[in-house]
């Protein structure tokens, strides 16, 4: 019996995620253990292209929406402690790029795509904190989630890499892997409701796949179209001993939400401050 070729694996394993996908997505009820087990462990034998480039993120943002950290309290943020990733155990849902007990520090580049990723109601306080890297120009090995990005300068640089990386292989190898690239640019940038979150346990177990199985675990972020931005912004998960290593808080802005619609939330400048004491925040008002 003639062994399977390079080709066939790919494909064959192509066509068995997308089906186990499918499946997932097609349940109305909470994912029995079987399959949360059956999917983690389906993504043992997953091969991703390894694609992934060094890159150096200047600054980025976060929004957190105060009551969500203050147990209800829609207060204003005291403390720095609650502006960056969840420690892990703490972590108890699955996210679009977390397992369960497991911290994944979010990030995005742009403040309404921030906004629109979390969307906070009418009248709630948020604290958007910009962060920058403690030793400038310092980069991250990156791996790139980008077929729904936004075609500006570093879609392309990433798509020309991408394409200089599958060049080594056959014509029909190549249109695989664009498959298979393509097939988890959609995924991660899926609408998933947050009551049925069974998607989340394939898609973070995807990006644990990612983060610490493939590429001998040295993939330091994930950048990714945004879901709920139909600019399709970048997002960005880092390992959460990365973000700690590489970034402090530059400063932080409090707004409360005035207005909420489906494409524009407004909201107002309430607080600003970039002095932080013994991890508390000085505010300026």
């Amino acid at each position: 019996m003639s062994s399977i070729t390079f080709k066939e694996a790919i494909e064959s394993y192509n066509y068995a995620l997308k089906n186990f996908w499918l499946r997932i997505e097609a349940l109305e009820q909470e994912l029995p253990p079987f399959l949360e087990g059956a999917t983690k462990e389906m993504m043992h034998g997953f091969k991703i292209l390894p694609l992934s480039f060094d890159k150096c993120f200047p600054t980025f943002c976060r929004l957190t929406i105060n009551k969500n950290v203050l147990d209800g309290a829609n207060e204003r943020l005291t403390e720095t402690k609650w502006l960056g990733n969840k420690p892990a155990n703490k972590v108890n849902k699955y996210g679009r790029m977390n397992l369960i007990g497991q911290s994944i520090l979010y990030g995005t580049f742009s403040v309404p795509t921030a906004i629109n990723e979390l969307e906070p109601k009418c009248g709630d306080l948020v604290t958007l904190s910009e962060w920058t890297l403690k030793e400038p120009n310092t980069k991250m090995t990156v791996f790139p989630i980008f077929w729904n990005m936004r075609n500006d300068v570093g879609y392309f640089q990433i798509l020309s890499q991408y394409r200089s990386l599958i060049s080594q292989f056959d014509q029909d190898v190549q249109s695989l892997f664009d498959t298979q690239m393509k097939f988890l640019a959609d995924i991660m940038s899926k609408r998933i409701d947050s009551k049925n979150n069974n998607l989340y346990v394939f898609t973070s177990s995807v990006a644990n796949r990612i983060f610490y199985e493939e590429m001998n675990g040295e993939t330091e972020a994930i950048i990714y179209p945004s879901v709920k931005d139909t600019a399709k912004m970048d997002n960005i998960a880092i390992k959460p001993n990365v973000f700690e290593t590489n970034y402090r808080l530059m400063s932080v802005k409090e707004y409360i939400i005035r207005a909420n619609t489906n494409e524009l939330k407004m909201q107002e400048l309430t607080g600003f401050s970039n002095k932080f004491i013994n991890s508390n925040i000085s505010w300026d008002h």
